[in-house]
């Protein structure tokens, strides 16, 4: 669950003043039978044309993905979301980014991803319980995430990795500086990360001793601290001023009970869990992000009065 559909379908629902609550959380309803569905037609049909299906591929998992995610209160109302984009949009930027990359020795991956994050997020749309519709782009370029990965692999580099965290929260706080999401017309609704390098030392550095001290157990509870730092850390901030906090609510234990028994049932199945063990993995980044008013107690200390 990104936070581009975080930020927009939350923030819509409060801007507009309609019937969307706070709090309210996300709710992931798709079904293992339906991403087989997905999976297996798209599949035969990219291995029918030598690959060449496969931008349409990418469209029907996003679209499958964003359809079913809804932003729900404690009412039962919903905000819906939908992407709108298409193969064939897709096909020449894809194909395209594909032979630049390889004649570039990989320089242009970099525009290419770009282009593909503006792809999804330019075709990323929602609709209020009252109606109101809601547009998400990305205003980044090539050229400036090649420059901060740049900069960011060279300290991480020198500092023998201990810049990993500045790194990461480096990463989030660009992505979110370039996302725009109009509600209901203009009203402009922006997404900031106030998270540091700082704060996320200590859950990086305790977190890989952990990891590596239980023989990687302790990784599930590392990533959804990780998880918790980012998403607590997120502040959507609304035309009229005021400010709406995210947090995740998932639990280490929850992440590694789901996962250790989605491997295993994996195994036993020869691998036909997988689709069922996805649609769990999805639901549990989902619907434990939680919205709500941005109370001076809840927002990120340099943003308390």
């Amino acid at each position: 669950m990104s936070d581009v559909q975080a930020g927009s379908v939350a923030a819509s629902g409060g801007a507009s003043g309609g019937a969307l609550t706070v709090p309210c959380g996300f709710k992931f309803s798709g079904t293992a039978w339906g991403l087989f569905g997905q999976v297996f037609v798209n599949y035969l049909l990219t291995a029918v044309t030598l690959g060449l299906y496969f931008p349409w591929f990418i469209c029907a998992l996003q679209r499958w993905t964003t359809e079913n995610i809804n932003l729900v209160d404690s009412q039962g109302n919903k905000v819906t979301m939908r992407f709108t984009g298409t193969g064939g949009e897709l096909f020449g930027a894809f194909i395209s980014g594909m032979i630049l990359t390889v004649v570039t020795f990989g320089v242009y991956g970099f525009w290419f991803a770009v282009n593909m994050i503006k792809f999804v997020t330019d075709n990323t749309e929602g609709t209020t319980p009252d109606g109101k519709q809601v547009k998400v782009s990305f205003t980044g370029t090539g050229g400036e995430l090649f420059g901060t990965l740049f900069v960011g692999y060279v300290l991480v580099f020198v500092t023998f990795g201990l810049y990993t965290p500045w790194f990461m929260c480096t990463m989030i706080r660009w992505l979110y500086s370039h996302i725009r999401i109009r509600a209901g017309g203009d009203d402009l609704i922006t997404l900031s990360f106030q998270g540091t390098g700082g704060a996320f030392l200590g859950i990086f550095i305790v977190g890989y001793i952990l990891t590596f001290l239980t023989l990687g157990i302790y990784w599930f509870w590392l990533q959804v601290n990780i998880w918790k730092f980012q998403h607590e850390n997120t502040v959507v901030t609304l035309p009229s001023g005021n400010r709406l906090a995210v947090s995740f609510t998932g639990t280490g234990g929850e992440f590694a009970g789901l996962s250790i028994v989605g491997i295993i049932l994996m195994c036993i199945t020869l691998g036909l869990y997988y689709f069922r063990f996805t649609v769990t993995q999805i639901q549990f980044q989902t619907d434990n992000i939680k919205i709500s008013s941005a109370a001076a107690n809840s927002l990120p200390k340099s943003l308390q009065a």
